[in-house]
């Protein structure tokens, strides 16, 4: 069991020292990739969460992504160059920020599939800007 622990908390750390160089490496556009990268797994792990009854973290991993679309997605926005595409992706975003605090309070898988459908649309389309 400890060497099961040991190697877990190893790969962990080995893409966390990943994860900081990839960040660390990345022009602004590759920072938003990481970000929603991180989001959508986030979102899977919460869907994961209820369903194994982890209720706390399920909880802390949902904060977890509404902080990121509110401190990342959000301010990320650049209303000067394209005004109407930013406000309608800010609208979104608080869409799905509503949609995930509804689920955390009533354990609701299928919202936050919902939303990470949603997201996984606008970071398609991210993911073909060059």
């Amino acid at each position: 069991m400890y060497q099961n622990k040991h190697a877990i908390n190893m790969y962990k750390k080995s893409n966390l020292f990943s994860l900081k160089d990839k960040i660390l490496n990345a022009n602004p556009k590759e920072l938003i990739d990481i970000v929603f990268d991180i989001l959508h797994s986030e979102l899977r792990k919460s869907i994961f969460l209820i369903k194994n009854n982890q209720i706390s973290m399920k909880g802390e991993s949902i904060s977890y992504s509404i902080s990121m679309i509110e401190s990342v997605l959000i301010p990320a926005l650049h209303n000067d160059e394209n005004f109407m595409l930013a406000q309608n992706l800010k609208s979104l975003y608080i869409y799905c920020i509503r949609v995930l605090l509804e689920a955390n309070l009533n354990n609701d898988v299928k919202k936050i599939k919902h939303v990470n459908d949603l997201l996984r649309k606008v970071s398609s389309a991210w993911k073909l800007i060059k």
